[in-house]
């Protein structure tokens, strides 16, 4: 969970998308304080500190939040590979750990909160053509992984948590499939099976369309949801977080199988 402090509240973007970098760099214009796991191996550096602890119960998270005017609560767990089998520390981690920085802000007084939330929770494998925030969630005892079933149920704890009377403002932007610098789930694991061959087919008709977001995109999204959320009337909402067209899957690949794959790439022309 980061906190983007007191001393400067953000003020909106412009709406166009950004260019590589521009949001990141943007956002490091704020003073910056940050929660991070003790194997993360952040580094405070320049206006931004962080702090290292547990997001279920560290005092460390109170100690960043004191004084913010906005959090941005991007802590997950499980999504992908061997944590997918830890139900209990998705769990722990998604609901309580959300539980545990929803305390914290009502009482350290922060009067914003963006939630990096996933499409997953209107999601479970059904055609979905044209959906906006507006669909309901997916019933939570049909995912079949605790992952999507615990973010659907912090995205809905951290709309409750809106309240008009203590002045806590919330958001939960939807992201898609996340990819750019640093990302470590989707595509090392992608291009490590077009290395080893094994890139050979897709799930469902080929026509199926589907939605990636860059990470800088992303960074934008939020710096114009806390800029909205301190405005003196923001609406409180779940938003769909994705690029802006949807691509066919083998399509978005097709240049880096080509480069890694060329022999299977054919498959996929």
């Amino acid at each position: 969970a980061g906190a983007a402090s007191r001393s400067r509240s953000p003020s909106p973007a412009p709406a166009r998308s950004p260019g590589p970098g521009s949001a990141r760099r943007r956002s490091r214009r704020l003073s910056q304080r940050g929660l991070a796991s003790p194997d993360s191996g952040a580094e405070a550096s320049g206006r931004r500190r962080d702090f290292c602890g547990d997001i279920t119960s560290s005092p460390e998270l109170r100690r960043a939040i004191r004084g913010a005017h906005c959090v941005f609560h991007a802590a997950s767990y499980g999504m992908s590979g061997r944590e997918m089998l830890d139900r209990a520390q998705t769990r722990a981690v998604n609901v309580g750990g959300t539980e545990h920085v929803l305390r914290c802000c009502r009482e350290e007084g922060c009067r914003a909160l963006v939630y990096t939330s996933s499409y997953n929770v209107a999601f479970g494998g059904q055609v979905v053509d044209q959906g906006t925030e507006k669909m309901g969630y997916y019933p939570l005892a049909e995912h079949v992984d605790e992952y999507s079933r615990t973010k659907a149920e912090a995205e809905q704890m951290v709309l409750r948590a809106a309240d008009a009377a203590s002045g806590v403002r919330t958001v939960a932007l939807r992201a898609a499939a996340i990819y750019g610098e640093g990302e470590q789930r989707h595509f090392p694991r992608i291009i490590g099976l077009m290395r080893a061959g094994l890139y050979l087919f897709t799930i469902g008709p080929p026509e199926n369309q589907c939605d990636w977001v860059h990470v800088d995109n992303l960074v934008h999204a939020h710096m114009l949801a806390a800029a909205a959320l301190v405005a003196p009337a923001p609406d409180t909402a779940a938003v769909p977080c994705v690029c802006h067209e949807s691509v066919i899957g083998p399509t978005f690949f097709r240049p880096f199988l080509a480069h890694f794959s060329p022999v299977f790439s054919r498959f996929f022309a």
